[in-house]
């Protein structure tokens, strides 16, 4: 159900025009889970984008941040959830989710929301 809603929210298609690498992703997946943290029960929320001609991190670093403030962060203000930590997922093409795919480009980063967007997680 969470995820249907956050799906139907962003639509489909290619998402955040003018990203710093040039490319469009598009969402593949979102979903939100609360999982086990360090102070008990966290929500996490991960939104996963495929970038055709996706090819090395120094290529997406710049990408993250947009789709996490840009993409990700509406749509859970959209949807009236909150998130303690927000995955923003990068592939060069789909990869079922829990599967290796030992040929696909793959990068991941992880934000704590804040008032200004999106930080970055400190592990």
């Amino acid at each position: 159900m969470r995820r249907a809603a956050l799906l139907c929210l962003l639509g489909g298609g290619a998402l955040a025009d003018g990203l710093p690498s040039g490319l469009a992703p598009v969402l593949e997946d979102a979903r939100i889970e609360t999982r086990p943290g360090m102070a008990g029960e966290e929500v996490w929320a991960t939104f996963r984008f495929i970038a055709e001609g996706l090819t090395d991190y120094e290529q997406v670093a710049g990408d993250f941040d947009p789709l996490c403030a840009g993409v990700a962060r509406p749509a859970l203000v959209a949807a009236g959830r909150e998130a303690d930590v927000i995955v923003v997922a990068l592939t060069d093409r789909p990869v079922p989710r829990g599967a290796v795919d030992l040929d696909a480009v793959q990068f991941f980063e992880s934000f704590v929301p804040s008032a200004a967007g999106c930080d970055p997680l400190q592990w």
